[in-house]
């Protein structure tokens, strides 16, 4: 009996260190993209790369952390970046789409679309910002 609880003890304290290193790599992860997703090649390898993991793990991570994967977290970083650009009515949509880390106007429409089910000018012109 003693050896069967030994054992366990040794179990759960090394699944609670990995749940702790998990989620002091995720906070340095995470701190990491909200520093550079307005940069339009970010992309899961580079991120990968720069922590030393494999893609496959920080797509795993993601899920387990945000139940979500790594491109959709970065869009809806995009997205809010884009709804705070859009108060300013001198800025262009494809202007918003640049700053917030789009690739292009179409990248930020796409995912207008997906989100909000509806197009980057609709939203500008039915939240009074056009």
């Amino acid at each position: 009996e003693q050896i069967e609880f030994i054992f366990r003890s040794l179990c759960e304290d090394n699944e609670e260190q990995q749940i702790q290193d998990a989620s002091w790599r995720m906070k340095r992860i995470i701190r990491y993209i909200h520093d550079h997703y307005l940069e339009n090649d970010l992309s899961l390898e580079q991120v990968a790369d720069h922590f030393r993991i494999t893609p496959q793990y920080l797509s795993g991570l993601f899920k387990k952390s945000f139940n979500k994967n790594f491109s959709a977290y970065i869009t809806v970083l995009r997205l809010e970046n884009a709804f705070s650009l859009m108060k300013n009515p001198k800025l262009t949509l494809t202007e918003i789409a640049l700053r917030s880390g789009f690739t292009n106007y179409l990248a930020l429409a796409r995912a207008f679309q997906k989100y909000e089910n509806q197009t980057p000018g609709e939203y500008r012109r039915t939240h009074g910002t056009s």
